[in-house]
Parts: C-alpha cells; structure tokens; sequence
C-alpha cells in the first residue's frame, strides 16, 4: 500500500513542476522564472497546500523552518504578489489528477459495491467574504439580517473509499440540475450515484435514462413528487414499476440543458419503500432493475451509505476549515477552497492504506475502529510541504502515518442524536467547543 502511495506522491510532484503545465496557469510567461527565488512556484503550492489559516506571517515563517529553511523571510504582501500570479485552475486540476492517479494506482484496493463505485451527489452552502468583488462572483443569500454573501458547493463523494471525486465551488445562484448535467456528460460507467430527495424529478432522472449508456442512480424523493409516486405510497406495493410523464415545464427545463423531447414522453422506473427504524416509510427511486441482482433488502442499507458525503460536508467546514480563507481575493477563495479538498483527499488516501493495520490492531475490541480524521489532518500540517517537495518523500511520509496510526475512534453503528442548534453569543472571536478541537 505504502509503495503505492509513492508512486502518487511522485506523480503529483511531477505534475506540480512541470513546466509545460505550469504556464496553463500563469497569465504571464515571465512569472515564476526564478527558480531560487524565496517563494518560488513550487513553495507557493505547498505553502497554499499546507492551508495556511493563522496570520499568514506566522504561517509563512513555520512553512520556512519546515523545510529547513529558516533563515528566510517572505512578507505578506510577497506572498500575495505571488500568489495572484497563478489561476485557482491549478488547484482544481491538481485535485482531479490525485484522484485520477488514486483510482489508477490504488486499483486492486479501491472498494466497490457489486463491481460499482459508490458515488453520493450533494451540495452546500459556504459563507463568503463580504467584499464587492466577491459578491460580484458568487452572489448573496437573503436570510433575516439581509443579503450575505454565498457560494455553492456541489460534489460527488466516494462514500466506500472516502474520495472527494468531485468537488467545486460555484455562484449560489447556478442551478444544481445544470451542475448535475456537466458532471454526468463525463461520469464513469461503474459509477452508482445516490441522491438526497431534493433531487428527484423528471428532468434529473431523464438525463440518467438518456445518455449513450444509462447511468445508475438511488433517490430518495418525496411522496408527493408526482401523481405515480402518490399512487405507489398508498398503495399496499414495495416494490413495482411505475412510469414518469413529462409535462410542459420539463419540456423546457430539458430544452434549457441541451434535450429536446416532447410533452407525454415517459420513463420507466423502479420504485422501492424503505421502513426506517422510527417506522417512517421512504420512497426510492432507481433504474437498477434487475431484482435478482438488486434484491428489495439491499437498498435500505445502500441508500443509508449516502450519509458519507454529509460527514464529508463536516469535515471540510470544521477540520479543513474549508470557509477559513488566507486571502480575500476571488482567486484566492478559489485556491484554498480546493487546496482543503486535496489535503481531505490526500489524508483520506493515507488512510485508507492504514485501516487494515488498526483493524487488526482492534481486532479483539467490540467496536471496528477507524483513523481520528481531525487528529489526521492537523499532524499533516507543517509536514505536507516535505511531503510535496521532497523528491524521496518516504521519511516524511512514514512519519505522517506512524503518527497517524495512534489515533483511532470506534465507529458505533446505528447512532442518531437530534439535532439542537443553541444560540451563540455575537460578541468574542474564539469560544469553548465542548465535542469539538482545531486540528490546524
């Protein structure tokens, strides 16, 4: 596992200086020439990489002592100089091929439910800076003290491998179905995505039926989606067929995303009821038809997994602290927003690799266990610059897992807890967490 890490490792090295790529995504060809320079185009990556949060002095000075080099010194205004050089593009790129090289070389090891990726679809919100020119890109909110500013996250998520596939920040005001139709002119065959019920609707399902080759999918939908699905909750049924008809609106919404159909066009579907523990029926919706190899029982716990992507949500907001941003330019949003998901991607990578060694390590405890993953992200910090630039990683990363591997938590099945939102107080910057400690 560890030598595959490397090969990752090294990859994505590669991929950092080469040179070629580099001027993709500078917009001056002069910019980054000087390769000795303080805050040359590689230590500008694993410093954002790094995700600086505290003051960025004091961040750029522990960056330098990292790699040994403590003697230098870089301003602010340096590294904001520098860092307006180069297009958020990279980062975004950078975070495809790390997953691209995971799948690749990590291949024997990936997880698969029935030979398929499982491939959870969601969003968020994330609060912005309020400055006009971010207002201007991403746009506001109105809740009940006005307008904030506001951007949108969309992502798919690898709920069995713990892999961000996808993830982007858009304006908030982009509309999720033609989000969801980029992504899914490019998604992979073995790839089963699962669906919260703000999903489900004609136009969603239709652009799964409609592709050269269909696209497995799980929603959840409402009981009162539509007159079918009305009829199928009523009804005594578990299990059935049913067949949705477009009307007028998703004539259009579909000619809007690039389909032309017409109105009374139909799709078959499967519909499926889930009893949950409090009693509470669910509906899914699925093109899985096949009952003998997608038995009714299967899709309760199937769908159930799509939780990991909420989990995920959590993490980036309150370990990566994805809405904590070391710049206040657009560009630099941009930058540390998908600098936090390659670190998530990478820690997750990491431990993947690790699960094995503390399972064993647990065996014999009523609980499985797995990696502290806020623990995991903070000992990364200050390590990931070597971990980058080194051309023989293999000390900083056997240190990071070494110190990793002591700390686990029991993963306790079946766990619910409503939730309680308390009102804070508005005035102090730093409060008591009692269930919650910074990492970074």
């Amino acid at each position: 596992m560890t030598d595959s890490n490397l090969v990752i490792l090294n990859l994505i090295r590669d991929f950092i200086e080469n040179v070629h790529l580099k001027k993709m995504f500078i917009e001056n060809k002069n910019h980054f020439t000087v390769d000795d320079s303080k805050l040359n185009f590689s230590r500008l990556v694993a410093f954002i990489l790094n995700l600086p949060k505290k003051s960025v002095a004091l961040e750029l000075e522990e960056f330098f002592s990292s790699i040994g080099k403590a003697d230098l010194v870089c301003s602010k205004s340096a590294f904001t100089q520098q860092r307006s050089k180069l297009s958020y593009q990279f980062f975004s790129t950078l975070c495809a091929n790390l997953v691209d090289e995971n799948y690749v070389n990590n291949k024997r090891n990936i997880k698969r439910w029935k030979k398929m990726i499982l491939a959870a679809v969601d969003g968020s919100t994330m609060a912005m800076i309020n400055r006009p020119d971010v207002i201007n890109y991403f746009g506001t909110q109105v809740n009940q003290h006005g307008a904030v500013a506001m951007a949108r996250i969309m992502g798919v998520y690898d709920v069995l491998n713990n892999v961000s596939i996808a993830c982007h920040l858009f304006p908030i005001d982009i509309g999720e179905q033609s989000i969801i139709k980029n992504w899914l002119d490019v998604s992979q065959p073995d790839h089963l995505y699962l669906y919260d019920r703000g999903y489900p609707g004609f136009t969603t399902i239709f652009l799964h039926h409609q592709q050269e080759k269909t696209i497995p999918y799980v929603m959840r939908t409402k009981h009162g989606l539509n007159p079918k699905v009305r009829e199928f909750v009523d009804s005594k049924a578990k299990d059935t067929f049913i067949y949705l008809e477009a009307d007028g609106n998703h004539v259009a919404e579909l000619f809007k995303l690039g389909c032309k159909i017409k109105k009374g066009t139909t799709i078959k579907v499967r519909a499926i009821k889930v009893k949950l523990k409090g009693g509470e029926i669910e509906i899914l919706l699925t093109n899985l038809f096949d009952r003998n190899e997608y038995p009714h029982k299967v899709f309760k716990g199937l769908y159930f997994m799509r939780w990991g992507i909420e989990t995920n949500y959590n993490a980036q907001k309150n370990y990566l602290q994805i809405e904590c941003f070391s710049g206040t330019k657009v560009n630099s949003i941009l930058q540390d927003f998908y600098a936090a998901v390659f670190i998530g991607n990478l820690q997750s990578i990491l431990a993947n690799s690790c699960q094995s060694k503390i399972e064993k390590k647990t065996c014999r405890r009523k609980f499985k266990y797995k990696m502290n993953r806020n623990m995991a992200i903070g000992i990364m910090k200050n390590r990931i610059p070597n971990l980058i630039l080194n051309r023989f990683p293999e000390k900083t990363l056997k240190e990071i897992t070494q110190l990793q591997m002591k700390f686990y938590e029991p993963i306790r099945p079946g766990r619910s807890f409503p939730r309680i939102r308390k009102s804070k107080k508005l005035s102090g910057k730093y409060q008591t967490e009692l269930n919650y400690k910074r990492a970074l």
